[in-house]
Order: C-alpha cells, then sequence, then structure tokens
C-alpha cells in the first residue's frame, strides 16, 4: 500500500460543536491523497462518536483514543503514528480553505522546502470583546529588518535578529516529515504554548523555509480552547511558577542542535525582553486578580495609585487597554499620566 502524501493530525478534546465543520473542510480537500489522523484525547463530549460517523464514510481517517493528556501528547502520539512523506497540522475547532493542502504541498515540492507556511484569519468568539467580532487577516510572520516576499525562500539565518519572535502557530505550516523526524522535533508535553516551542526549533534547524501570502487557515479564538482553558488565578499562578521556564526550554533547544553559540546575542536580548514582559504580565495579572475584591469605586481609586507603577515610558504618554471590575468592562485610557476609565 503506498504512503499518503500528507498525514494530517487532530488532536481533539471536548470539541462537538465544531468538529463537524472541521473534517469537511478536511475531507473535501482538492488535494485527497492524504491521511487525517484523529486523536481523541479523552473527550466526554459526543467528539468520539462523531469521529466514528466520519471513518465510516471516510477510509482516510484514523481514530486513535488516548487518556486525556493534553494536546501535546495528543499531537504527539499522532506524528508517531503519521506515515505521511509531509506533515499538516489543524486545531479541531477551526477551518481550512478547500485548497489549503494542495497549494502549500505544490509550494513545498517546487521549492524543495523544509517548512512551507501561510497566513491565517483569526475569528475570535469572545462575547464580551465588541472589536473582536471581526475577522482578523493575519500575516504569518513579519520581521522588522527581512522582507520576506511571497514565494520567497528563507532560513533562521536570514532572520536572526528576530528569530525568537516567529508566531508560535503550527497550523498554518506544512513540514516535511523526513525533516521533523531526523531532527527528533516534538511537542514539549504539558505546556501552554507548545506551538512556539515546536515552530521555533524547527525554524532554528530549517535549511529552507518558504512563505505564501495567502490567508489559508481559519483561527478559531474561543473561550474553553485548549489555549484559553485556564482561569485568571490558575494563569496567573502558572506564569509566576513558571517564570523563566521558557529560556530553559529555549537554552535547551539551542543546546539539542549545537547552536547555542552562534545564536547567543540573540538569545541574551530575548531573554531580557522576555522575563521584563513576564514581569510586567504578572504584575497585571496581580492587579486583576485583586479588583475582584474591589466595588466600582475602589477599583477606580485602585487603578490611579497604581496607574503608572508597570508602565513603560511611552505607555504613560498614551496607552489604551481593556479592565474589568465587578463584572463591567471599561476602556482604559492613560494619557500624559492621567488614567480615563470608559464603562463598555
Amino acid at each position: 500500500m503506498n504512503k499518503p502524501k500528507v498525514s494530517v493530525v487532530l488532536p481533539i478534546y471536548n470539541v462537538a460543536p465544531y468538529l463537524e465543520k472541521c473534517l469537511n473542510s478536511i475531507i473535501n480537500q482538492t488535494f485527497i491523497d492524504i491521511e487525517i489522523i484523529c486523536v481523541n484525547d479523552g473527550s466526554t463530549d459526543n467528539s468520539l462518536a462523531i469521529l466514528e460517523s466520519y471513518a465510516k464514510k471516510d477510509k482516510r481517517i484514523k481514530i486513535i483514543s488516548i487518556t486525556n493528556s493534553g494536546v501535546s501528547i495528543a499531537r504527539n502520539t499522532g506524528l508517531d503514528a503519521a506515515n505521511g512523506k509531509y506533515l499538516y497540522m489543524v486545531d479541531p475547532d477551526d477551518w481550512i480553505e478547500p485548497n489549503t493542502i494542495e497549494i502549500l504541498y505544490k509550494k513545498i515540492k517546487k521549492n524543495n522546502a523544509e517548512i512551507v507556511e501561510c497566513d491565517f484569519i483569526e475569528h475570535r468568539n469572545f462575547k464580551f470583546d465588541k472589536i473582536s467580532k471581526k475577522n482578523l487577516k493575519i500575516h504569518q510572520n513579519i520581521f522588522k529588518k527581512f522582507k520576506i516576499y511571497s514565494g520567497r525562500n528563507y532560513c533562521a539565518k536570514d532572520i536572526k535578529n528576530e528569530i525568537f519572535n516567529i508566531r508560535a502557530t503550527c497550523c498554518t505550516k506544512l513540514f516535511n516529515m523526513n525533516f521533523i523526524n531526523k531532527y527528533k522535533i516534538r511537542f514539549i508535553e504539558h505546556v501552554l504554548t507548545e506551538d512556539y516551542y515546536f515552530s521555533l526549533e524547527a525554524f532554528l534547524v530549517a535549511r529552507k523555509i518558504c512563505y505564501i501570502n495567502k490567508n489559508l487557515y481559519h483561527y478559531v479564538k474561543r473561550l474553553g480552547s485548549y489555549s484559553n482553558k485556564t482561569s485568571l488565578l490558575t494563569e496567573y499562578q502558572t506564569n509566576i511558577d513558571n517564570i523563566g521556564v521558557d529560556i530553559t526550554r529555549i537554552e535547551k533547544i539551542l543546546k539539542k542542535h549545537n547552536i547555542e553559540n552562534e545564536y547567543e546575542r540573540e538569545f541574551k536580548a530575548h531573554k531580557i525582553n522576555s522575563l521584563s514582559c513576564e514581569y510586567l504580565y504578572s504584575c497585571n495579572n496581580i492587579k486583576d486578580i485583586f479588583s475582584h475584591h474591589l466595588s466600582e469605586d475602589e477599583y477606580y481609586k485602585f487603578e490611579k495609585i497604581t496607574q503608572n507603577n508597570n508602565n513603560s515610558f511611552w505607555q504613560i504618554i498614551f496607552s489604551v487597554s481593556t479592565k474589568t471590575s465587578c463584572g463591567k468592562y471599561y476602556k482604559k485610557i492613560l494619557f500624559l499620566g492621567y488614567t480615563f476609565l470608559i464603562p463598555l
């Protein structure tokens, strides 16, 4: 039996309301030489029944059921079972354009690349955020010092000063499977940003990456997804417990491929910036948690006292953000050191 040209891997956990749209977008691809590996990560809703129903109609669908272990282990399970020459990953609450795989496959073959990436459309689904109802067209990677043109090939050395700032998502990329296995690239288990480390490692060792300026992937950002399911307190506590862990993980990747000296300067700059961001993020989360114990009037006074403590010079000059207190949402405008709270 011939191996499929592309293995499509889906990690699935309690996504019954979204799963059919996702599966339909995959089985109806113009490129048909694919296998669809669905890893059921201990779903307790109707997800498995939906998978079994589709598998009866399409023999390309393979179901692997595991106990609930998290998205990283689910993806790694799918990678280990993949038989295709190329690897593509889809999150089960998202969907893809009818010709997504065909376009990516033709481009990676033509350019003999290890990775090909495309742009995507972000569909936000947070009811409290009025602005986010709009669909946002996102460019996959935008670098300040290196202009990427559609169809152009590049590698990590071309974007050396910005390599640690690549977009996290791996679902907008088609990977050469031999390349992934050669360098033993897998998802780090039990982390919230597993996409970033997988993509970063692949980018660091890839000889050739190709970019397509087309929005071929539809990403649904919603509450309750794998990446948005932690509560504010849990998210804050997780962040505090893991300050510096991001740095350690990247250090391990660099040492694994013996390139720590090559990226020493860039990594030092990233380390300073990353820890600074984590500090500010943690401080803001502390403020949000404290605000739950304050009335509307108390929250306003609290904000005035703490308004400038964790803002950069330019943020103090002018910045706009959304805050919440007592179940209400406010637009916070910081201008020349003065704070204005506008109810939404």
